[in-house]
């Protein structure tokens, strides 16, 4: 495929930011893989980092950490730049993957009193940054924070992971790799399914919104094929009537989530089957 180089500019003071970890190496990810897909005759990827001070009316006074993704891809159109924030908004054909989002990348940077800029010209690329406001440097590593979550049942529980999207895939299956959980990871519905037949997981993470076999189908197939498997059906959506109509409320993990909301949900999940075992 066409080649893509990627350049880091750190800051060398290494600014620190007030933001879920997790969350921000996802929304990351998502960026970068964006801008891979933007370059489809290959370029150059650009991460930076450094510390301003705010600028505009949408953020409080102060300093900020800024996190920039830039690509020197096709560019946004000037009529589809105040859409891109839009929650559904996507330039990806159907069957691409849709990526996390500049909405729910937004969503995840107001969480820590940020923000969002993008400049993109047509032709020439795109520029997306994360504005998170400054912090002091921790005291406590976030792996030891981390170890500290760790579900001590983790080890002897496995988990099969079923999402399309390959940062958002990756990202869950970190984040229980990190709880202490075995994880297996399927790409589609039909090989989750597979799976779900060859190994009787302990619980089943399977993402709403998947092209092909949706994430309702492949739900319905596996309560025929194990009855007895707990499930948690991950969405970005809002629609939450039409979630609620396959799944229960409390058997719905809502993104983005935080890595420990995703502890909580999971320990859930699994509370009858460890009760009744």
């Amino acid at each position: 495929g066409p080649m893509v180089r990627i350049e880091m500019a750190p800051d060398p003071a290494r600014p620190w930011a007030l933001a879920d970890a997790n969350q921000l190496e996802l929304a990351i990810l998502n960026l970068s893989i964006n801008a891979r897909d933007a370059m489809a005759d290959g370029g150059v990827l650009t991460i930076a980092t450094g510390q301003r001070a705010a600028e505009g009316d949408d953020l409080a006074a102060g300093d900020y950490a800024v996190v920039s993704v830039q690509d020197t891809g096709s560019g946004i159109p000037p009529h589809l730049v105040a859409k891109v924030f839009d929650p559904f908004f996507t330039t990806k054909p159907i069957g691409k993957g849709t990526g996390l989002g500049l909405s729910q990348v937004y969503g995840i940077a107001q969480q820590s009193g940020g923000t969002v800029r993008l400049a993109s010209v047509e032709g020439q690329g795109s520029t997306v940054e994360i504005w998170l406001p400054a912090a002091a440097p921790a005291v406590t590593a976030p792996e030891d924070v981390f170890r500290v979550e760790a579900d001590a049942e983790g080890p002897h529980q496995r988990i099969l992971v079923v999402d399309d999207d390959e940062a958002v895939r990756r990202f869950i299956v970190e984040c229980l790799q990190t709880l202490g959980y075995s994880v297996e990871a399927a790409a589609d519905g039909e090989s989750g399914l597979r799976a779900l037949r060859e190994a009787r997981p302990d619980l089943l993470i399977v993402d709403y919104a998947m092209p092909g076999m949706t994430g309702v189908e492949v739900v319905r197939q596996a309560r025929l094929v194990a009855p007895d498997v707990p499930i948690l059906l991950a969405t970005g959506y809002a629609d939450m009537e039409a979630v609620d109509r396959v799944m229960p409320m409390d058997s719905v993990l809502r993104k983005p989530f935080r890595l420990a909301e995703l502890g909580v949900a999971v320990r859930k999940a699994l509370a009858p089957a460890a009760a009744v075992a």
